[in-house]
């Protein structure tokens, strides 16, 4: 999708730089991932930010007002109506604390895990593009001759794809900028 967007910025700029294709190609497919990994990494350090801010500053008086919230002599009454203290509760919530830390310590041994897949996820994209971007015209005809179907069918087949592959990713921008 990266080289189908990109094709019509591609085939400016040859316009303008006739001797150039192959810098081109590979300066459109390293700006299209370098903003794609900025966007990503800009969005991860904000939530980790945050995420951080949370459990050191704002989670503990949450924690703390929980517990006085427990402590008040009207809920220790409703607590002992059902067989339970206050104290047996926090017990239960540190239990679900520590069970919820080693979920999340889990979850982020598995987004390392995933760090070497999004890696070679990346390079594999910034290639493909690359002689997307180069070999796209060509590799239109290849297709027009070698799909059995009429070429006329063939090509508006091919532009519906394009049209449909444009539409696809301004709707997914769209509503990334409403989210």
């Amino acid at each position: 999708l990266l080289a189908v967007v990109a094709s019509p910025l591609q085939r400016r700029l040859e316009r303008r730089y006739r001797r150039h294709p192959r810098l081109l190609a590979a300066a459109i497919s390293f700006v299209t991932v370098a903003l794609g990994i900025g966007v990503v990494v800009f969005m991860g350090y904000f939530v980790v930010r945050e995420l951080l801010r949370y459990l050191t500053e704002t989670a503990p008086a949450h924690a703390a007002a929980f517990e006085h919230w427990l402590h008040a002599p009207r809920m220790t009454r409703l607590l002992h109506r059902v067989g339970q203290t206050p104290n047996g509760v926090m017990r239960e919530a540190q239990s679900y604390g520590h069970s919820i830390v080693a979920h999340l310590t889990d979850i982020v041994g598995g987004l390392l895990a995933a760090t070497s897949h999004v890696v070679l996820i990346v390079i594999f994209t910034t290639i493909t593009s690359y002689y997307l971007l180069l070999e796209g015209p060509a590799l239109a005809r290849f297709a027009v001759r070698m799909v059995p179907l009429p070429r006329p069918e063939t090509r508006a087949l091919m532009h519906e794809f394009h049209e449909v592959a444009i539409g696809t990713l301004l709707c997914i921008g769209v509503i990334a900028l409403v989210q």
